[in-house]
């Protein structure tokens, strides 16, 4: 088992952000199934978690602000580096 196994990274470690930009929902095989085809994802703007979304969710959250909002959350986290 490695070192790293069995540890929950929260969202004040500088590590969180990274995990979520490298994970997809965990039902996301489900609803491919489902749809016969890959979903769309978008992430939370608030929260950066991501969600699938249909064709119509999607442009609203280009359209419609969160995807903006998103960028500007951004913004304000530094990522740092850490050694484990």
């Amino acid at each position: 088992m490695s070192q790293a196994s069995g540890r929950i990274i929260l969202p004040d470690n500088p590590l969180y952000a990274l995990t979520l930009n490298g994970t997809l929902p965990p039902d996301w095989e489900m609803k491919a199934e489902q749809l016969g085809h890959l979903p769309n994802f978008v992430c939370d703007a608030a929260t950066g978690m991501k969600r699938h979304a249909s064709h119509a969710e999607m442009l609203a959250y280009v359209y419609g602000g969160e995807y903006d909002q998103r960028l500007a959350n951004m913004d304000d986290f530094e990522i740092e580096v850490v050694a484990l």
